[in-house]
């Protein structure tokens, strides 16, 4: 066990951009209601995420100290990784709603009822839509939010997954 925490000690950094990776990647290819992967992730993995890296960072503690320059190193890795984990971890979750049986098709169907673009470098098209189910936010392309206008109306078929909000991937 000592060996594979040294190992995670030295290549931690090359471990946390491969989790990276793996997080961002569904964010870019799936298109679902606007936050719920996130709202999911902090409300169910951010407690076993947070418990689970400070108890693994102290108890192994000398290994970290050992491959860090700096003992000041270990305690900001200690508070930052944990929270970027959470952080990431909405990408995870839009992804196993995406892989996981049941997959369910639905036709989202309704009326535009807001436009928004938010972020900075990186924008969301979110489009408000008025259905039979109640409000629902969602995540378009640019080419469709800018084809779309207040008070049309909206058609598309999307998956519903076991956690329960709607996808679609980009290619579709």
């Amino acid at each position: 066990m000592r060996n594979l925490v040294r190992f995670i000690a030295r290549h931690s950094t090359l471990l946390f951009f491969a989790y990276m990776a793996v997080s961002l990647w569904p964010g870019l290819v799936i298109r679902s209601e606007f936050n719920a992967p996130f709202l999911i992730a902090f409300k169910y993995l951010s407690a076993p995420i947070l418990a689970g890296c400070l108890w693994f960072g102290l108890r192994y503690k000398d290994v970290f100290v050992a491959a860090c320059k700096k003992k000041s190193d270990y305690w900001v890795g200690l508070i930052l990784f944990p929270l970027l984990a959470v952080l990431f971890s909405g990408g995870l979750v839009l992804q196993a709603n995406a892989l996981i049986p049941p997959q369910k098709v639905v036709w989202l169907d309704g009326v535009v009822t807001r436009k928004e673009y938010l972020g900075g470098r990186w924008k969301d098209y979110v489009v408000s839509i008025n259905t039979q189910d109640g409000a629902k936010r969602i995540v378009v392309s640019w080419r469709e939010y800018e084809a779309l206008q207040v008070g049309a109306h909206y058609h598309q078929k999307r998956r519903v997954g076991p956690f329960g909000f709607s996808y679609t991937y980009i290619w579709e």
